[in-house]
Parts: C-alpha cells; structure tokens; sequence
C-alpha cells in the first residue's frame, strides 16, 4: 500500500514539472512500468495496457531527448513495453502492435547489427534471464508464504501458551478446592 502511494506521489510530482527532464521521464517510465506489472498481476488488464503504453511514450522522449544515453539500453526498454502491449492485447483479444509502435521500434536502435553468433548469444541470454526471473519470482512467492506459515505457528504458539497458563492456574484452583472440600 505504502509503495503505491509512494509511486503515486512521484507520478503526481513529475506530472507537475513543467517541462521534465530526460531523468524525470526515465524515472516515470520505470514506476509507470512496474505500477502496469503490479495491475496486470491483478488482473486488471486494461489499465495496465494504459501504463504500458504510457511507461513507452516516456522511454521513447528520453531516446529523443538525450541521443547521449546509452541508445541499446532505452532500446530494450521500449522492448520490453512493446512485449508487454503485445501479451495484454493477445489477452484481449486485440491486435498486436498499433501501427505506430511497430514504425517508431525501427528506429529505436542506433547501435549496428549483432552478428549471428552474437544475435543466438542474446536470444540464449534472454531466455536465460527470462527463466532466471520466473525463478526469482517463484522464489519472492514462496518466501512470502514461508513468512505468512511463520507469523501463524508464532501465533499458534503464543495462543499455546496463554491456554497452558490458564489451564494451570484452574489445576491450581481445582486442587486448592478438592483440598478444601477433603478437609
């Protein structure tokens, strides 16, 4: 709750700025981005889909704005957008790509051409990192739930306690009274 409210100030304050910089639109690229993964892990797609898009449309001014940045890095971000829009428009049932995201993606890469050796390299690195976050990602979940599992016996073993506690001072009470009664 915290961390949405925090991107949420940060959007506000860089929608604010009068002109933003090329930092300010990277920076709201990035959180406009993971506030789009957080709604499509909650299933609302079509507010994600905005957020993708919007998470580009930053990306693409910091590629025009600052040609001195690292072009290859911005390239795969707007990629990454890209991959995104697709996926949530094949979940409903859209096309692909707008035709001007398919027109401003083959400009986006000012670097030369990878070689074949090189392109097979990337294709195994990216498949690897995609693995590599699906497993990161299983692993967040799992560990989220071994916390939930350890807040609950911590729990359990308190209420353990409290009960063991009153039942001892009823056994106390219980054998003070028989006592009492024997006499």
């Amino acid at each position: 709750m915290r961390f949405t409210i925090i991107m949420l100030l940060c959007f506000a304050a860089v929608r604010l700025a009068a002109a933003p910089s090329p930092w300010d639109s990277w920076r709201s690229g990035y959180m406009t981005f993971e506030q789009a993964e957080e709604l499509r892990e909650r299933g609302n797609y079509t507010e994600a889909l905005a957020n993708f898009k919007k998470s580009r449309k930053h990306y693409v001014n910091v590629r025009t704005a600052r040609p001195d940045w690292n072009q290859r890095v911005i390239a795969e971000r707007i990629a990454d957008c890209d991959k995104k829009i697709t996926e949530i428009n094949n979940l409903l049932g859209r096309k692909s790509l707008p035709a001007e995201t398919v027109k401003s993606n083959k400009k986006s890469v000012a670097s030369p051409t990878p070689g074949r050796g090189e392109a097979q390299e990337i294709n195994r690195m990216r498949k690897e990192l995609s693995a590599l976050q699906a497993e990161l990602e299983t692993l967040r979940k799992s560990g989220s739930r071994q916390q939930n599992f350890e807040r609950e016996i911590a729990d359990l073993m308190h209420d353990r306690r409290v009960l063991k506690e009153k039942y001892d001072l009823l056994e106390a009470r219980y054998k003070k009274l028989e006592a009492e009664a024997g006499k």
